[in-house]
């Protein structure tokens, strides 16, 4: 998916009746978290996998943190 083509889901409204998204191994980076913390779509998540990312530790900490994705389960490489 990359970078661009999830930031492209993160505005769209079909991911409101997501409960899993499987991110893992998408080659993304720390520039995605932004648009995970911005999108209004993802607070119904149940399971969010970011493993095999190339996220970095600050990155993490700050997705950890997200307020919308407060009752998500989070796959991440720590």
């Amino acid at each position: 998916i990359g970078s661009d083509g999830l930031n492209l889901l993160c505005q769209s409204p079909v991911l409101a009746s997501v409960k899993l998204l499987n991110l893992s191994y998408n080659d993304l980076d720390d520039r995605v978290i932004d648009c995970v913390a911005k999108s209004p779509f993802l607070s119904n998540l149940v399971t969010l996998d970011f493993y095999g990312n190339k996220l970095s530790e600050k990155a993490l900490a700050r997705l950890r943190a997200l307020d919308n994705l407060k009752k998500c389960r989070l796959l991440l490489d720590d």
